[in-house]
């Protein structure tokens, strides 16, 4: 008897396509715009506005394993064709590595995480970069969303020791092409990385959040801190173009900074936060 593998850990497509990281933006850009062509006559035309946003987000589950999950803001039962994510951790941890399971759907729908190229340490963190890529849709296996309902993607087990695991957004994806990227039927309908309280220890802390809101042409950032921080912030476009940024310092307690954002167009914007050892996305839409 021929024993066929449970799964391969690659994406069904070649390094270049969508998901992968790669130097060339135009190039990668053109690869996106072909295979939304060729997803779209096989899927059946359905423009990006027509479909959800998917946001991510990393849940720890126990001191060494975590899950990774993803929350539509819509229903969907097409095509998941692709992402990729960024998995970060402080370079003086003791893990040696990782390992990253598909859930039980996702194996329905032959969507597996691979690392993509190798483990990298700048920084002060070590970084790896993962992607999957599939041509199953949801409907075929009889999956469908709801919106605002938790689909866990993967696990991932720590190897070696410990890791204070996050998803990263930040310069070296920026420069890398490591950010968060998801595509729904060949479209690009990422959201932001979003926490949730778990109750286990990790960088993401629960004594400290941030809401947004808009007034007009003002950004809002209200804060709550457990202590000062030296706070980042940049503002992203929902095709992950970088339109606003800046820093300052926050205070312990509840603290409010106005930002202008007057000169940016209608639409739904990421606004991602960060400090040393904390970091926050949140959503906002401009109206005009």
């Amino acid at each position: 008897m021929v024993e066929v593998a449970k799964y391969q850990r690659r994406p069904i497509f070649g390094v270049g396509c969508t998901g992968w990281i790669t130097p060339g933006a135009s190039f990668r850009q053109m690869l996106r715009s072909f295979h939304t062509l060729v997803l779209g006559l096989f899927v059946g035309i359905v423009t990006a506005q027509e479909l959800p946003q998917v946001d991510i987000t990393l849940v720890q589950t126990d001191a060494d394993r975590y899950e990774v999950r993803v929350r539509p803001d819509g229903p969907f039962n097409g095509l998941f064709h692709s992402y990729l994510f960024t998995l970060r951790w402080s370079a003086s941890a003791t893990a040696t590595g990782l390992d990253l399971d598909p859930t039980v759907p996702m194996e329905d729908i032959s969507l597996y995480p691979a690392l993509s190229g190798t483990i990298v340490s700048s920084g002060g963190y070590k970084y790896a970069p993962y992607t999957a890529e599939t041509i199953v849709t949801l409907s075929s296996v009889g999956q469908s969303w709801v919106g605002g309902e938790e689909i866990t993607i993967a696990s991932v087990q720590v190897l070696g020791g410990t890791a204070d695991l996050q998803l990263a957004n930040d310069v070296w994806t920026h420069t890398n092409n490591g950010d968060f990227y998801l595509s729904l039927n060949g479209y690009e309908r990422q959201g932001v990385i979003y926490s949730i309280g778990t109750g286990l220890s990790s960088l993401m802390e629960n004594t400290s959040d941030v809401r947004c809101t808009m007034d007009g042409d003002m950004l809002h950032m209200n804060f709550s801190m457990d202590q000062l921080r030296d706070m980042e912030f940049e503002v992203v476009d929902m095709r992950g173009g970088r339109v606003a940024n800046g820093g300052f310092v926050v205070p312990s307690g509840r603290s409010t900074n106005t930002v202008n954002v007057g000169q940016l167009a209608a639409g739904s914007y990421a606004v991602h936060m960060r400090s040393p050892g904390w970091e926050r996305s949140v959503r906002v839409a401009i109206v005009r």
